[in-house]
Formats: structure tokens, sequence, C-alpha cells
């Protein structure tokens, strides 16, 4: 499923936001500390990417009107910024 989703890239819903960081391709979400790593400086990507290509094709694609993210503890704060 991830290779679905990063076929998808979300740098195209991303297209303004994305700014370049030592190799990376980075956005920083509104009030967030922590920038959303979309593609890494090798050219790969990331639990980022298919996190936001994933959310784009449940909304565009699939017309879903509400989405539920149920994560443990320690993917909160990821959970918080996508």
């Amino acid at each position: 499923m991830a290779c679905f989703y990063a076929q998808q890239c979300s740098c195209e819903l991303l297209a303004g936001m994305l700014e370049e960081d030592e190799g990376r391709r980075i956005c920083w979400p509104p009030g967030m500390s922590v920038p959303l790593t979309i593609v890494k400086s090798d050219g790969g990507f990331t639990y980022d990417t298919s996190d936001m290509a994933a959310l784009r094709h449940r909304l565009r694609d699939e017309h879903a009107d509400m989405i539920f993210y149920v994560v443990d503890q320690g993917q909160v704060s990821d959970a918080l910024i996508i």
C-alpha cells in the first residue's frame, strides 16, 4: 500500500509549501515546530509521504466525509502534525 501512495506523491498536494533542507524536501505545518519530511535526501519517501498521500487519496478519490486515525502513544505527535 505504501508504494501505491508514494506513487501519488504528496508533493503535488503540497505544491508551494515544500522547501529544500539539506537535500530533503520538507513542509512546515502551521503552528508546528517539527517539519514533515516528504522526500528524503536520497530521493526516498517517508511515513510522512505515505500519510499525506493516503489522506489525499481518501479525501479526493474516495470522497471520505470523515477519517479516524487510531494510533498508539508513540505516534500521537505524528498524527497531530498530519
